[in-house]
Formats: structure tokens, sequence, C-alpha cells
């Protein structure tokens, strides 16, 4: 009951004191709500376990390749898989899986679709049962007999209303009829939002060769037995890999020139490597936007409570106790974080709808967030922890109450006690020294990202297009007719109006990803210790060079006249050059792949050099690596892009090669087609979106600081206009008023600054990995920010500060 008094009584003072209650739950709304919404993605990400049976105890075991550029982490193949499903026992399931596309549907309306290709196992490994039909068998597996797929839940759904009759009904994928075994479970599509089918994994002799055991194109999961540990099955493994090794001692110096090694480890913690730290530091920056937050609350109800001093005393010396007072400060703080909270919980959909949107390409595979029990459970804890906290300020106030001094304070006219001053500076100097480390991170992230939008890409996008084919069916069976596809699509698209020239890859730079590929050089002994020769690798048509403006610097790129029966041809870019042949020409030199029983006389040769182009996206990851190009025709690529630069814009041009398209074969669709900036600027999303989420919070907190400093400077020329007129009224003059309080402002901000510099430093090198050619030190960043907050902080000091020197003195001292 008393409870239930003090709430009523607290919501009649709350609505009284409307612009304090307004201010604390505009603060408390945006400072929780942003903390909702990185907690959604904290928690749907990382805390929550994946809805499997046991999931703890699914596994990746993938091959690291340490000693070569972009070896950290590579996926698995087939004799890895076969090799460890039979000579190890820490597993109950080994499955491989790897990533494909295929063209779904009839002629006249193909779909592209993707899918994931499964072993027969990889449904026991996860741990999940169909919701209609069966999985695979393992006569499946078998080559020629795997045309077996199972329908993702949302692909079920949406393309056959749920049809609760759809096993054993068929589906066209490259033309070709598929058997449907049945459907997952919507649960799959946590790992997999983006597979609409899971077609069985079958795989020809050559790819169970050994010569194939380090061509890396597919994940290998496990699942752990109950009494087996990821340290057991780690040691198993690499018995596994030294048994396979000393039966064939080739590999060994390979081996130990990349340095191979065979990891094992949890999928979740997999799944969230390359974004964790990311969302944590996010979360850390939510958290101290709202301890900037309770800062603000805590002085505004400091100040609320001096203004009491006089109503606490009568309440005391009636007879109440201290404790039942404070009780009452304590529920009407909590319940204006409650109130904030709520406010604070819709303010936290619209974050979710905006990453939804906007910033899905931060996050690894995964359906959309959504706001949940969990988060609303959380933002209501934070509420009340918040309200606790921030309601201790005032409530020391009461407990140290001297009754007599207090029942003459009146509300304008006399000085706040020293301890009371002295509490709300070094809130305010807090605030401050927060708001400086928010600012710093949101400095250096911004100085990173000007250094790549500057970074010359060493190819022309900005009037190229591009659109990405895959070319299905029997009809694409042989070579031969893949090129001649090549060579009409090339031809029609040349001769269209306002295409300038036109090329074909395998590949599209910052778009999708390069296969790394290690090489010899004919006449190069590599010295003993001395790392794998490596480099990223393409294909690509003539033509392709002049579309994307990439400068030859020697020799020349691929023609037409190059014979198919001729030498394989190589261009290589700068870097290889200049790494491998310093100071030396070379063209006619020649390069020899590992793996592939070329003999010397035969590897391809150089034919020309090309300027350094920015390939993979830019991430933080290893830059500047070796690259080969190859002729297109010289291999089998059923799935390339066509690279158009034009006078014309993609709207006008793009309908004519739909048509035109159609024309040649109607059974194709064309995905990921579009204008080449807007795909280059897209790979920037990552990084543009966390830049983005820190400068909000950092924005927030040096608005509620600027606020904090304002209010608490405007509270304390209030409480002492009685002062400021006395000492008008005996001589001083506006400019010796106004630098007292500037004074005051000044100080208080270059403590904050001061600590916050301390602070930002320390935490600073946590955010290494994330930045681009940028020290996580940079001292022009630190003195930039500090200045800004310096002049944002002296203008929240001055307008109190030129209020204070304007009061009349015949004003102040009339006042009681």
């Amino acid at each position: 009951m008393n409870l239930l008094r003090d709430a009523k009584f607290g919501l009649k003072l709350l609505l009284k004191d409307k612009y304090v209650s307004l201010a604390g739950l505009v603060t408390l709304a945006f400072c929780i709500g942003g903390n909702a919404t990185i907690f959604t993605i904290l928690n749907t990400l990382i805390m929550r376990p994946l809805p499997f049976e046991n999931p703890d105890r699914i596994v990746e075991i993938y091959n690291t390749y340490p000693k070569l550029e972009g070896g950290n982490k590579s996926s698995s193949n087939v004799p890895i898989f076969l090799d460890f499903s039979s000579n190890t026992d820490a597993f109950t399931d080994l499955a491989l899986v790897g990533g494909f596309a295929a063209n779904f549907g009839q002629e006249g309306s193909p779909e592209r679709i993707r899918g994931q290709r499964v072993t027969t196992r990889f449904f026991n490994v996860i741990g999940v049962n169909p919701v209609v039909g069966s999985f695979f068998n393992d006569e499946h597996m078998i080559q020629g007999q795997h045309r077996a797929v199972v329908l993702a839940y949302s692909f079920w759904n949406n393309k056959y209303r749920a049809d609760p009759d759809i096993s054993n009904q068929t589906m066209l994928l490259n033309g070709q009829p598929y058997e449907i075994r049945g459907v997952a479970p919507r649960s799959l599509e946590v790992l997999y939002p983006n597979a609409q089918v899971f077609a069985a994994y079958a795989w020809n002799p050559d790819q169970v060769d050994n010569m194939s055991r380090h061509g890396n194109n597919s994940r290998l999961l496990a699942r752990l037995k109950p009494n087996a540990s990821v340290a057991l099955a780690k040691a198993q493994i690499d018995q596994v890999d030294r048994v396979f090794y000393e039966s064939n001692p080739s590999y060994q110096d390979y081996l130990d020139r990349v340095g191979h090694e065979t990891q094992v480890n949890s999928l979740q913690e997999e799944r969230v490597r390359n974004v964790a730290s990311k969302i944590y530091m996010l979360q850390v920056g939510a958290l101290l936007v709202l301890a900037i937050g309770c800062v603000n609350i805590a002085n505004l109800l400091l100040i609320r409570s001096n203004n009491r001093q006089s109503e606490f005393a009568i309440r005391c010396a009636i007879g109440a106790k201290p404790l039942s007072i404070g009780r009452q400060l304590l529920v009407e703080s909590v319940m204006l974080s409650i109130g904030g909270s709520l406010l604070g919980a819709l303010l936290a959909w619209l974050g979710i709808e905006l990453i939804n949107t906007y910033a899905m390409d931060m996050l690894p595979p995964m359906q959309p967030l959504a706001l949940d029990l969990q988060t609303i459970l959380f933002a209501l804890g934070l509420a009340i922890a918040t309200g606790l906290i921030v309601g201790l300020f005032p409530l020391a106030r009461v407990f140290t109450l001297n009754i007599i001094p207090a029942l003459n304070h009146t509300s304008r006219g006399s000085s706040a006690s020293r301890a009371s001053q002295l509490t709300t500076s070094t809130l305010v100097c807090g605030q401050i020294s927060l708001a400086l480390v928010l600012l710093a991170g949101a400095g250096l992230l911004i100085h990173s990202f000007s250094k790549i939008l500057a970074r010359d890409l060493g190819f022309e996008h900005q009037n190229v297009m591009t659109l990405r084919i895959s070319l299905g069916g029997q009809d694409y069976q042989e070579q031969e007719r893949v090129h001649a596809f090549q060579n009409r699509l090339l031809d029609t698209i040349r001769n269209m109006p306002g295409v300038l020239e036109v090329g074909l890859s395998a590949n599209v730079p910052m778009t999708t990803g390069y296969p790394y590929h290690t090489f010899r050089i004919f006449g190069y002994e590599m010295s003993a210790g001395e790392g794998q020769i490596s480099a990223q690798h393409t294909w690509v048509s003539p033509g392709y060079f002049e579309a994307l403006d990439i400068k030859i610097l020697q020799g020349r790129g691929f023609n037409f006249g190059d014979t198919p029966n001729a030498r394989r041809q190589l261009v290589i870019d700068k870097t290889l050059a200049e790494r491998y042949y310093p100071g030396e020409n070379p063209i006619g030199r020649r390069l020899g792949f590992v793996g592939r029983d070329t003999p010397e006389e035969d590897w391809p040769t150089v034919v020309g050099v090309v300027e350094v182009v920015q390939h993979s996206r830019i991430d933080g990851n290893v830059q500047g690596a070796p690259f080969i190009y190859e002729n297109i025709y010289r291999g089998s690529f059923r799935s390339f892009s066509a690279l158009i630069k034009t006078e014309r814009s993609y709207e006008a041009l793009m309908p004519m090669i739909r048509e035109r398209l159609k024309e040649m074969d109607p059974h194709l669709p064309l995905f990921l087609s579009g204008s080449l900036s807007e795909f280059v600027d897209d790979s920037l999303n990552n990084r543009r979106a966390l830049m983005f989420l820190l400068i909000v919070f950092a924005g927030i907190a040096v608005a509620l600081s600027s606020v904090g400093i304002y209010g608490v400077l405007a509270y304390s020329v209030a409480q002492q206009s009685r002062e400021i007129g006395t000492r008008a009224a005996i001589g001083a003059n506006r400019k010796q008023i106004l630098n007292h309080f500037l004074k005051r402002g000044f100080t208080r901000t270059a403590i904050g600054i001061g600590l916050g510099l301390i602070g930002a430093l320390a935490l600073s090198r946590l955010m290494t990995s994330m930045l681009y050619d940028v020290q996580p030190t940079d001292m022009k960043v630190y003195a930039i920010i500090s200045l800004i907050l310096f002049a944002i902080s002296m203008l929240a000091s001055y307008l109190p500060a030129l209020k204070a020197s304007r009061i009349h003195p015949m004003e102040a001292l009339r006042l009681d």
C-alpha cells in the first residue's frame, strides 16, 4: 500500500514538473532505445543458442594456411571429408556443405535461386527433422543419381503454398528434373536464410583424388559425440593428417611452406567471429550513452531535490522519516525510467526495422531481427536499474539533510551547498569524458572511411554496368558451346548503341570473392623456410581490361587471336611483377600452378602486366595480394559476368540486353545486374553502418553532455542570482561576472576532456581491426574531436554565463 501511495504521489509530482519529466523521458527513451536495439543483435547472434538439438556439439572443421596471404581460414573438400569420416571416432556424423545457384522454372520465365549441396548426414549433424516427407539417403550421393532436393521452409511456403503433398513431386533446376524429397524446418533458415533448396551432394572421381585435397570449396560440419571434446576431435584430426602426409611425402615441403593446420571450432563461434567485436563495441557505445543519460537525469533530480529542501525539512519536522521520503524519491525516479523504457521500446523497434532494411550486410547470414520478449525484459531491467541508480543522488541529500538551514532555504536567491556543487561538477566532467570516448571512436572510423573513399581502386566503375549469366542444362555441357555463346554475347552487346567496351569475367571486383592459388616461377628457387608463393586468380575475356580502364603497364592483354591450342597465357599485376621480377622484364616468363601435372616447358607464359586493382572488399583483411588473370576461353565457366562500359544509363540499356538475351536463349535469367558503382558502394555497407551507429551514439552523447553543462550552469546562475546582484551592486562589471561562470565551464570541460583522452587512448586499440590505413592513436583525430567537444561545451557554458552577466542588481536584490 505504501508503494502504491508513493506511486500515485510521485506521478502527481512528475506531472506537475512536466518540463523536468519530459526531459527525463526523452533522454531515457534515446538511451534505452539504443541499448535495446544493439542488445537485440547481440542476443540474436551471440547470446542465444542456435535452435537445434545440443547446438554446442556442432563444430566446423576447416583448413588454415597462415603462411599464405588470405590463408587464415579456408574451407574443406571431398578427400578430407572422406578421410575424417573413416578415421575418426569423436563425431557421430560429418557433413559436407557447398553453396550453388541454379535456374529454376520453365522456358521463358526462369528464376535464379540459391541452394546448398549437402551430404546425407547433414541434417543429422544440425539436428533437425523434416516438416514434410524425408531427407536424403546414401543412394542420392552417387554421381548421376543425385537429382534430389529438400525445399527450404520459406520457399515451400511461398512457391508451393505449403503443399503437404509436395513429396515425390519434381522441380526443374537448370532444365533438369529433380525429385522433391521433403521440406526442411524453418529453424534451418537461421544458418541458411538465403537457401531455397538443399540438393544432394555427389562428386565425380576427380574430386576424390588426393590432388584436390587442398582445393577447398565446401564447409565441413560435424557433431561431437556426447563424451567427446573439441580438443579430442582436434587431436584425432591431427593424427589423421600426420598419417596421410607420412604416406604422401611429396606433400610435406608444400605443407611446411604454407603452414597448413586443420582447425576444429564451435559452429556458433565461427558464425560470429568477424562481427562479434563490432557488436560488443556498439553495445559498449550504447552503454556509454546510457551512462551519460544517467548523469543528466541524476543532475535533473538533484537540482529538483535541492529545490525541495524546504519541503523535505517540513515533512521531517512533522514526523516523516527520511527513509519514507527516500523511498518516495526512488519510486519517482523508477517511474520516470519505466516511462522512458516504454518510449525506448518504440525507438528500438524503429531501429531494428532500419537495421533490417539498411544494415543486414554488416551481419552474418541470418533471419531478420525482431523485438522479442527478451529485449523488452532487458529494456525494463535497464530502466529499473537506471531509476535506482539516478535516484541515489537525491536520496543522499535526504539522509544528510540539516533541518534548520533547510527550513530557511528558498527556491531562489541562495546558493546550493558545496557538496551539491561538487557532485554536479563531477557528474558533468564524467559526461564530457564519456562523450569524448564515443567521439574518438566515431572520429577514427570517419577518418578510416575517408581513406577508403580516397583510395585508387585501379579500375573505372562510374560508367560501367554489370550483369551475371549462368548457362544451365544439357545445351552447355560442352566447352565449345559455352565459348560460342560467350562470343555471341560479346558481339551482341558490343554492337548496341552507346556501348564503348565489353568484357567477361568469372568474378567482379569488390562484389564477388576471388580464389587464391599457389604457383611456381620457372627458374626461381625458393629458399629454405620461404613461404609458398600464392596469388589471387580469375579468368577474363578480351576487352575486360578496356571495359574497366585497367592500365596495361607492359606487354598486352588478351585478344581473340589467342588460339585455344596455343600455350596458356597470363596477365599479372604490378605487385606480382615487382615482388618476383624486381628490375626485370616479366614478359615471356613462365608460371606453373601447384597441383597441376603440367610439364615445365608447357607452363603458361606472361604476356602482360597491369596496374594493381582493388579486387576484394576493403574490410581490414590482407590487401595488395599478387594477382593473376587467365583467358576465360581457356577454361569452362558456365557462370560469368559481363562488364559493359557505356555512355547510356542502366535503365536505358538493360531492357535492350534482356530482350537480346531472351532471343539467344529464353531459358537464361539475368541476375546481379546493375551499375558497378552501386555494387562498389554496397561493398562498403558494413563499414558505413558501423560508422553511422557510432556517430549517432556520439551525437546523442555530445547533445546530452551539452544539455548537462547548460543545465548545471543555468541552475547555478538561478541559485546565485542574489549573490550576482550583490556583486554587481558593489562594483563588479558584466565582463567579470561572465568570466566567473565561463571559468567554471572551462574547468569542467578541460578536466572532462583530459580524462576522456586517457580513456579513449586506452580503449582505441580495440578498434585496430576495424580501421583502414589509420592508427588507433591518430593524434590528429583526437585533436579535432577535442576541439569540437571543447567548442560545444564552451557554447553551452556561455549561454547561462551571458544570462548571469545581464542580471540587474535591483531585480536580484528584491528576491527573497
